[in-house]
């Protein structure tokens, strides 16, 4: 229900500004069906020196390139996530495959 999205919205601005708070919003403008706004906020965390959840950045990031037609887009930034968060390099290669092959 678009007025419950509203409604959380509202609620999540009202938080002190964090990566959680942004990525929130961010699958919220997924659920809205705006991947543009999606895509800022989550490229938004992605640009700072440390990123808490590289997975959940990068879900996002993915889901709002798909919805833009940016599938190209999308599996670069996997790889480019890849090296930077090497952690979290197994999960990504995981996720970038479910993308290729969706």
């Amino acid at each position: 229900d678009m007025r419950m999205l509203e409604s959380v919205e509202r609620y999540l601005l009202t938080r002190p500004a964090s990566q959680d708070r942004d990525l929130s919003l961010a699958a919220g403008a997924i659920e809205q069906d705006d991947p543009k706004r999606a895509r800022e906020l989550a490229e938004g965390v992605l640009a700072q020196a440390r990123v808490d959840e590289p997975l959940r950045v990068l879900e996002l990031l993915a889901d709002a390139l798909v919805k833009l037609d940016k599938r190209d887009e999308a599996e670069k930034r996997y790889l480019a996530a890849m090296s930077r968060f090497p952690e979290h390099a197994a999960d990504l290669a995981n996720h970038r495959a479910a993308l290729v092959f969706e």
